[in-house]
């Protein structure tokens, strides 16, 4: 069992000396003193026991859960109660966090209503039952605690049920809602939920939920740390299992999006083959008939809504359908105009059709409640309004606003591509970028930054780009500063890609040494020849040319677009 939350302890031992002093409320036989009432509470299971969560998420939690609850509707009894007991005790613990016990108290009797009502139901909901009463209990055990109501406390604790003396299935759900709740913490925590939903399906192995939730972790952590991943075997495995048990459409949607993912990337990556060809048609096929069930038994649920349109727009033709998208757009949004995720699907509809306006609107929407894609997405559009626009002041708001590690590791590789591939300006560029790599040399936003802003024909290989640029300046020549600053960057690579820096500086051995011949032989240098193309070409990447003159890599659409910036 994890230490309980050290915010919560502090709070516990500062109450423990406050009722010592008072003599435990006199001498009431039945109350159990403070001290032992606070070390029985680290043997059960809630999330104030549970490893703290990681909080450096974008928006407020309390706000985003608060929300998600709104989403809850009928979508059949056992799954809206699972979700509606998941994010009542994600309030509860965080409006304890927060002092605001009322509000803590409100969310924690909400839990244990779910619950009473599955278990005088004779428990007709197979994932609600002991388990989750435990849990409840526990909160209310804490928050009994941290009011200072002994009495009641010692009453609750008496009468929580024992962990070790549950059946597997009531064990299982405890793993599970323990991995549910570090889903809505970012990053970290939806890394963290893969082992506790695995050890649920340790317990129980047939509930489809625990199947759904395992699928939902890996697909959400593989959309985070690497966009173009083929979904693994596990991911899918998962989402199938719970698809085939139960037919919810929450999981059909989820199940369809990991389809056109792994469709999408494979026809990226395997491009020309037929057996992949027929693959990935065989993929969209299964994502668009499953978006349509969903969408038909989607009881006008504005999640479920949300997600058909996306997946409606991302198909490729001939299973991509506009029409079908635009009209659950429109009544995702009658139901809950609020929404950051249907506002960005709005906005992503209407860009599509090139109404920028209707676009840049609902993009905004979405952006102030912290959706990460609005924001990148409205760089676009004012870039296309405004030919002069800088995108660095909007750039460097989004660093401070979102502090997740693989946002941050994005967008100062923005950053640098920016400044470099718009504003020409490599030593600039190698600022932002030297912060990903003292970070994280193996990101892999220095593997295949996005090419969707700045628009690029492939995604980046910033670390080849790095490594390029570095040793034909050295080659070329430079002041003492830069020599010192590209070296320290060249020694870090030669530490970790050996062989890409070996490669490269091997091309341009090559290039000095017909350099050094064309000035013996008073030859002029041929620098638009194919074979001084080729040893460019060569060194990083296929699709990357050397820009004239400065030796800068860059595409022609950069080129025509930095020409309103100074050389540098």
């Amino acid at each position: 069992m994890d230490q309980p939350n050290k915010y919560i302890l502090e709070n516990l031992k500062d109450n423990t000396r406050k009722m010592a002093v008072t003599n435990i409320r006199g001498n009431d036989e039945n109350v159990l003193p403070a001290d032992v009432i606070s070390s029985k509470l680290s043997s059960l299971h809630c999330p104030f026991t549970w490893k703290p969560f990681n909080d450096a998420n974008s928006r407020d939690t309390v706000n985003a859960t608060e929300e998600k609850l709104l989403n809850v509707q009928d979508e059949g009894e056992e799954f809206s109660a699972w979700t509606t007991f998941v994010l009542s005790l994600i309030l509860c613990y965080e409006y304890a966090k927060k002092d605001a016990l009322d509000y803590a108290f409100e969310k924690q009797e909400e839990c244990a209503k779910i619950v009473e009502r599955a278990i005088d139901s004779g428990f007709s909901i197979p994932v609600m039952g002991v388990g989750l009463k435990h849990v409840s209990d526990a909160c209310k055990i804490f928050l009994l605690m941290k009011s200072e109501q002994l009495e009641k406390a010692t009453n609750a604790l008496q009468d929580i049920a024992d962990y070790e003396e549950m059946e597997k299935r009531d064990q299982a759900s405890i793993w599970s809602v323990r991995g549910a709740l570090l889903l809505e913490y970012g990053l970290k925590g939806m890394k963290e939920s893969v082992p506790f939903l695995e050890q649920a399906l340790l317990l129980d192995t047939e509930c489809p939920e625990w199947h759904f939730l395992l699928g939902k972790a890996l697909a959400r952590v593989r959309r985070i740390e690497d966009r173009n991943k083929i979904p693994d075997k596990k991911e899918l495995k998962a989402l199938e299992y719970a698809v085939t048990v139960s037919e919810n459409t929450f999981y059909m949607v989820l199940l369809a999006q990991s389809y056109t993912d792994a469709a999408r990337v494979v026809t990226l990556q395997k491009r020309g083959s037929s057996d992949f060809r027929s693959l990935c048609e065989d993929m969209n096929e299964k994502a668009v008939n499953m978006y349509r069930k969903a969408y038909e038994n989607s009881k006008d649920n504005p999640y479920v809504l949300g997600r058909c349109a996306y997946g409606f727009m991302r198909l490729p033709k001939p299973w991509k359908d506009m029409e079908v998208a635009r009209i659950c757009v429109e009544k995702g949004l009658a139901k809950h105009s609020s929404s950051s995720f249907l506002n960005y699907v709005a906005a992503e509809l209407y860009n599509k059709q090139n109404d920028s306006d209707k676009a840049k609107y609902y993009f905004a929407r979405a952006a102030e409640n912290g959706c990460y894609g609005a924001c990148l997405h409205l760089l676009t559009l004012k870039e296309k309004e405004n030919k002069l626009y800088d995108a660095i002041p909007d750039l460097e708001r989004y660093i401070e606003l979102f502090k997740e590690k693989p946002r941050q590791e994005h967008l100062l590789a923005l950053l640098g591509a920016y400044h470099y591939f718009v504003k020409s300006d490599f030593n600039m560029a190698l600022k932002y970028w030297s912060k990903v790599i003292d970070s994280n040399i193996h990101s892999i936003e220095l593997k295949a930054l996005d090419n969707t802003w700045p628009k690029t024909p492939h995604p980046c290989n910033v670390s080849k780009t790095i490594v390029n640029e570095i040793v034909q300046r050295l080659d070329k020549g430079c002041n003492e500063e830069e020599k010192t600053m590209y070296t320290n960057i060249l020694e870090k690579y030669k530490k970790h890609h050996r062989p890409l820096v070996l490669s490269i500086q091997g091309i341009y051995s090559e290039r000095s040494e017909y350099r050094r011949y064309c000035e013996s032989e008073n030859k002029p240098l041929p620098s638009t020849s194919k074979v001084w193309h080729n040893m460019n070409r060569n060194a990083v990447g296929n699709y990357w040319k050397v820009r004239p003159n400065t030796h800068s890599i860059m595409t022609n659409d950069w080129r025509q677009k930095s020409s309103r910036f100074p050389q540098k």
